[in-house]
């Protein structure tokens, strides 16, 4: 694989820069892979004032549960 170097960047410069961050879930929806925690952070970081949309792509026995 390619790993290109990165730069570390305080994450409110970062934040500034944007309207609205897109957090990006893909995988498939079965339980072993935890989708659901994807929710629970989003959860979280709704609480903590942050806005963002989140999108959930895949299917899987946890789809209807979602």
């Amino acid at each position: 694989g390619l790993f290109p170097g990165n730069e570390a960047l305080p994450i409110q410069n970062l934040l500034s820069q944007k309207d609205k961050q897109r957090i990006l879930w893909v995988g498939r929806l079965l339980d072993w892979k935890h989708p659901d925690d994807a929710i629970i952070v989003a959860k979280r970081l709704k609480e903590a004032g942050y806005d963002f949309y989140m999108d959930i792509a895949g299917s899987g026995e946890m789809e209807d549960q979602l």
